[in-house]
């Protein structure tokens, strides 16, 4: 008799590389978390000590450890949807504009809920230039982690 499980089959997930909705995600792995403070869809979270979600910020370290993205608005201190940012993805928001299909988009020096992405590296002392996506179109784009640099 083998020591293992066999597994029979995963199916596989897939994604609309062009969601219909405003505000949407397609193809991700969607996660329920308490959120530390009030966000937004598409605010990039780290998780802080008390296991909340809160808004990433590429100025330091312990804030640039962005692991999900918030999929809806979450009041303080509530229970919200988030997709792993690690697990993949296509958001759509009609209020990007982004001009450059391709391009990597980085997790900003902002810090605001609605200003967490940017298509320009952090360039400042001991900023984090954290890639979290590529731009799909000008309002959609695909959630991926190809690096991690910080600056010293």
């Amino acid at each position: 008799m083998p020591f293992y499980t066999q597994v029979k089959s995963i199916n596989n997930i897939i994604a609309d590389s062009t969601p219909d909705i405003n505000h949407s995600v397609s193809g991700a792995i969607i996660v329920r978390m308490i959120a530390g403070v009030t966000m937004n869809f598409g605010d990039l979270c780290y998780i802080n000590s008390d296991g909340e979600a809160q808004i990433g910020d590429a100025d330091a370290e312990e804030t640039s450890r962005v692991v999900v993205v918030a999929l809806e608005s979450i009041s303080a201190d509530t229970t919200g949807k988030f997709a792993l940012i690690d697990g993949g993805g296509i958001l759509r928001d009609d209020s990007w504009n982004w001009s450059t299909k391709g391009a990597k988009l980085y997790l900003s020096t902002t810090g605001t809920t609605g200003n967490t992405w940017t298509d320009t590296a952090p360039s400042g002392p001991d900023d984090a230039i954290v890639n979290v996506g590529i731009v799909l179109s000008a309002t959609t784009i695909i959630l991926t982690r190809l690096s991690v640099v910080e600056h010293i």
